[in-house]
């Protein structure tokens, strides 16, 4: 991309409560109140702009918005932010390239919407990563979304060495959905840090779109994953999800793949690819000083969300296509009407997707150990 600019982006998640730093490759993770214990020397790239945007509250920003270029779409926004710090949320720091160097100047709203939407994108994807390695099939909570802060407004600063920083807020919904934040507390983070997808995405999401086809492709499913989480109709979520899990099915975007072959190769992806996830993750990589508790909620996990056998996913896979998936898109008929078990339904779709995503993203890490390729790995359990 010619021309670039390198900048840096602080942007708070309503909905996630760390009580420790992290760094993610290129990014921070700051946590917030109350058991909030920061890592200094840990997170200290971005350290110095999210303490000082940090100490002021948002009411004081109109103060403060010729100095900090803030726009009047963002200066109207600011009415419906709750007066509240950033350092009162999580937050994330990452640096960014953009294709302009005066992007902290320009006060152009349509713009700065511009940007809005590609920073807020990028972000999510980081979220993203974090969003797979919490879930567990059946539960309903979220982490919320990149730049948060209620009211259905998201906001972020950007900026770039000594220049003074921009802030650009944007209400993308009018409601809000409550909910309680998911806590992660330090003591058992080793199950998320032990997870391969984990460390490896957080890299790959920082030198997005540069990737292989086919992490970028896992980064589109996983983007289409969080936006089921938001459709309220359980029919409607439920083909959205399948169609998640046929894309993955294809080794290649225009392959043809259908009936019995279509879940046949679904079931395998989703089973070797969890056995290969589980025993690599687990065994081959696993970082030291992980307690005993650790490597219990580990194993739970493992177990929660992995299959018995190949034999009990192909029979599951085989009902959910032929009894529910090809039903509801070939006719108006309602979960109801089906005469299913909605939430046995949807957990078994959920493991569906978290299974293969792990899977392909593992068998992605280990090919160059294995003669043959990644979709090779999975389907012929090589």
């Amino acid at each position: 991309m010619p021309n670039t600019s390198t900048y840096y982006v602080v942007a708070p998640i309503d909905g996630l409560h760390l009580d420790f730093d992290y760094r993610m490759y290129s990014a921070e993770v700051y946590g917030c109140p109350p058991n909030y214990i920061p890592n200094p020397e840990g997170c200290s790239e971005f350290r110095q702009p999210y303490e000082y945007l940090g100490s002021f509250t948002f009411k004081q920003y109109k103060q403060l918005s010729e100095e900090w270029n803030i726009d009047d779409k963002t200066l109207d926004n600011l009415e419906q932010i709750p007066n509240s710090k950033l350092r009162d949320f999580t937050c994330i720091a990452l640096e960014i390239e953009l294709d302009r160097t005066d992007y902290t100047s320009v006060q152009d709203e349509t713009i700065n919407t511009s940007l809005f939407q590609h920073i807020i994108n990028r972000g999510e994807q980081f979220l993203d990563v974090w969003r797979l390695c919490l879930f567990k099939p059946g539960e309903d909570f979220s982490i919320g979304s990149f730049g948060a802060i209620g009211n259905g407004v998201q906001c972020f600063w950007l900026g770039q060495n000594d220049i003074a920083p921009k802030f650009i807020a944007r209400k993308v919904s009018r409601y809000q959905l409550v909910q309680q934040p998911v806590n992660v507390v330090l003591s058992n983070f080793g199950t998320i840090y032990a997870d391969i997808t984990f460390r490896s995405l957080c890299t790959a999401a920082f030198t997005y779109p540069s990737n292989p086809e086919i992490v970028n492709r896992l980064f589109d499913a996983l983007r289409a994953f969080r936006e089921s989480r938001d459709i309220s109709n359980w029919e409607a979520r439920f083909r959205h999800l399948a169609a998640i899990a046929e894309s993955l099915a294809r080794k290649y975007d225009k392959e043809r793949l259908q009936g019995k072959q279509l879940r046949e190769r679904i079931a395998k992806i989703s089973t070797h690819g969890w056995e290969l996830y589980e025993h690599y993750s687990s065994s081959v990589l696993t970082p030291p000083g992980l307690q005993r508790e650790q490597y219990k909620l580990i194993r739970e996990r493992y177990e929660e969300i992995g299959w018995n056998d190949e034999d009990e996913a192909k029979e599951i896979i085989e009902d959910l296509w032929y009894n529910v998936r090809n039903l509801l898109a070939h006719t108006v008929n309602t979960v109801t009407s089906l005469q299913r078990d909605p939430v046995k339904d949807m957990v078994n779709m959920e493991r569906v997707i978290v299974t293969m995503i792990n899977g392909i993203y593992t068998a992605y890490e280990v090919q160059e150990f294995y003669l043959g390729s990644i979709y090779d790995i999975l389907i012929d359990n090589k």
